[in-house]
């Protein structure tokens, strides 16, 4: 058996063939050995010693401890981040909220594109058409974009135009023309008219 199980008070032990049994005592090497280690039965006695944990009774009514993993910093992201995307909802599905009147029953009607050439054979380009009112209440004049984009559909330029602030009957419509545009890409393949206020001009995809 290994010395430092004789312990520092010896041990009585037994031997293994014939089963005589004797006090074994420690060999100095044994106390000085045991004297590097720490006494188990001190030990032993000091885990006795400590208080025993009683298991909380079933149903026992328990103040609740809070439990608050976020810092300031970042409860103010978190708040700030749903503030804006609570806004930007809002303005999509009711611009009018924000002073922004929709656009919806509004359309688009004979557009066409006029072009032009001068005595330079510098050609230009004109967008004209109507704005339809399709609903039964009057409507304002929207914001009408014409957008340039090339053979993949991204936008090269795009121009706005403001009408008249008047308002548009119900079921009537008025008709615009863009004049002249300035166009600078020469890759650009056709031209995409669409209507909406500001607001929803900016939150929608362009062409």
């Amino acid at each position: 058996m290994p010395d430092k199980a004789i312990g520092t008070k010896g041990r009585t032990v037994r031997c293994g063939k014939c089963h005589h049994e004797w006090h074994q005592n420690p060999t100095p090497e044994m106390l000085a050995a045991a004297e590097e280690l720490p006494d188990l039965n001190l030990l032993i006695d000091e885990i006795n010693a400590r208080p025993k944990v009683k298991p909380v009774p079933k149903g026992s009514n328990l103040p609740a401890i809070p439990f608050d993993p976020l810092t300031l910093g970042q409860k103010l992201t978190l708040g700030t981040f749903a503030i804006a995307a609570t806004a930007l909802f809002l303005l999509w599905v009711a611009p009018g909220l924000y002073g922004q009147p929709s656009s919806k029953g509004l359309v688009l009607a004979d557009v066409g594109t006029l072009r032009m050439a001068d005595k330079d054979k510098r050609v230009s380009y004109e967008i004209n058409g109507k704005i339809a009112n399709t609903t039964d209440k009057s409507m304002h004049v929207p914001t009408l974009r014409v957008t340039l984009v090339d053979a993949d559909g991204a936008s090269l330029q795009y121009w706005d135009f403001t009408g008249d602030p008047a308002a548009i009957e119900p079921h009537k419509d008025i008709p615009f023309a863009t004049g002249e545009l300035d166009v600078r890409f020469s890759k650009g393949v056709k031209f995409v008219a669409e209507i909406g206020s500001p607001l929803e001009l900016a939150l929608r995809r362009k062409p």
